[in-house]
């Protein structure tokens, strides 16, 4: 068979076309494979955002240690969600939603304005009390703000004193002028006063211990809610003058110098 030039070039042309044809067609499936892979990098590309290191409350006014920055795919993120440039906005306001550890904090669990004064560190129905405390009453100057203590008082009943439990499970909200809420800050020692986190009727009994005793601070283990087992002391009951002391025992009675 003779293959004629024309033949020739036809098939040239059709292998060329052929190639033409798979080459810009693999060249647009690797385009449009790219452009998909963008288009879903960009949707779960790392987005750093402001989240809490641990549990924050309702009311807990934001601090720049209580804050870390967490990367989250974009997709994800919600457009008010705070980012680090935002930070200094937020820090010094109160969340007025509370914000578990990790979870991304947004703008609307802030208030608009910064906290002003130390009255934004007090719990609504709650009062600050604060009064002086000696070395001992400080724990050395180790006592720091968001301790628990339980308050006892010794006061004098009739002859004899007495010291009671007078309040338990006190929240400590400023040493001094350290104020820190629901987490230690040290003092180095240096300070005359506590602040107490209290109720109305609470400040107003710490108040009558005061004036009518002494009170003395103990400090609670974190996390420990449970009541003491004594309420109240005397000398008698220190020395084990008690009922038991006369239990079973008879009494003599004398009337008028007869038994």
């Amino acid at each position: 068979m003779v293959v004629t030039r024309a033949t020739t070039w036809l098939l040239v042309g059709a292998v060329i076309s052929g190639g033409a044809a798979a080459y810009f067609t693999s060249r647009y499936i690797k385009n449009s494979v790219r452009d998909y892979q963008d288009k879903i990098d960009l949707r779960y590309r790392p987005v750093k955002i402001v989240v809490p290191k641990h549990n924050l409350r309702t009311g807990d006014l934001l601090r720049y240690d209580d804050l870390a920055v967490r990367p989250i795919p974009r997709d994800f993120v919600s457009s008010s969600a705070v980012r680090p440039a935002q930070v200094n906005g937020v820090v010094g306001r109160r969340l007025v939603n509370a914000v578990g550890s990790g979870e991304p904090i947004l703008l609307s669990h802030v208030e608009k304005d910064k906290a002003a004064g130390f009255d934004h560190f007090v719990v609504p129905g709650q009062r600050a009390l604060t009064f002086p405390v000696d070395v001992v009453s400080s724990m050395s100057g180790l006592l720091s703000p968001g301790n628990h203590i339980d308050l006892l008082a010794t006061l004098r009943d009739g002859n004899r004193t007495r010291t009671i439990l007078l309040l338990n499970n006190v929240r400590v909200l400023a040493t001094g002028s350290a104020v820190d809420t629901y987490r230690g800050l040290s003092n180095s020692g240096r300070y005359q006063t506590i602040t107490l986190m209290v109720s109305p009727k609470n400040a107003a009994r710490i108040t009558q211990a005061r004036k009518a005793g002494t009170l003395t601070v103990t400090l609670r283990a974190p996390k420990d809610d449970q009541l003491p087992a004594v309420q109240s002391v005397t000398i008698a009951s220190l020395l084990g003058y008690g009922k038991s002391r006369w239990r079973g025992q008879k009494v003599e009675i004398i009337r008028g110098g007869v038994r």
